[in-house]
């Protein structure tokens, strides 16, 4: 986050405190799309959204007992083609 900070401070000539207030005031206003259920696309990222999963049941990889996983939502990104084709 540091680097994103420094970035928009350079970029816009403020100070790093205003521009960590601006990147923080951002990653909050993310956070609330996200978190109302919407999905939110940044155009040359990708898009993130909030996907249910049901409850299953598992097993404990030592003792092979079965345990039961509740449901839960779980945040879910897709990252636009050009980032699924960067080289390692």
């Amino acid at each position: 986050m540091k680097r994103v900070v420094e970035k928009v401070a350079t970029d816009f000539n403020l100070t790093k405190k205003l521009g960590k207030a601006v990147v923080d005031s951002v990653v909050d206003g993310l956070i609330m799309t996200i978190k109302s259920g919407d999905k939110l696309r940044i155009n040359g990222l990708g898009t993130f959204s909030i996907k249910a999963r049901p409850a299953r049941t598992a097993r404990h990889p030592r003792t092979g007992e079965k345990i039961s996983v509740p449901a839960k939502r779980v945040l879910k990104f897709t990252p636009v083609k050009d980032l699924k084709e960067v080289p390692d």
